[in-house]
């Protein structure tokens, strides 16, 4: 798989301003506009930050789908430690929990 170039992982909702998504060091990463509430607000920011961890599990997956189609018993050790970084991830995404 190529190396994608981002702003490294640790994204999360500014404390400040609930619009921004920031690095863990307060860098400026994303500005969400043009909802019609907080909530929504706050959802489309939480997704976002949430994207890091999302886009390692989908890319670790990948790889893991296909050393099961090759019959590696490493790959299925791995598909449970996936699942749960998974949960973690959609609860970042919906609730803005980081545990």
């Amino acid at each position: 798989m190529s190396e994608v170039k981002h702003t490294p992982k640790g994204w999360r909702v500014s404390y400040q301003q609930f619009s921004k998504v920031v690095t863990e060091d307060g860098e400026l990463v994303a500005t969400c506009a043009r909802v019609d509430s907080l909530v929504a607000l706050q959802a489309r920011a939480r997704m976002i930050a949430a994207a890091p961890e999302l886009f390692a599990i989908a890319k670790r997956l990948a790889v893991i789908g296909d050393g099961l189609n090759n019959g590696s018993s490493a790959a299925e050790a791995e598909v449970s430690r996936l699942v749960d970084l998974a949960i973690a991830a959609v609860k970042k995404a919906t609730t803005g929990s980081q545990q």
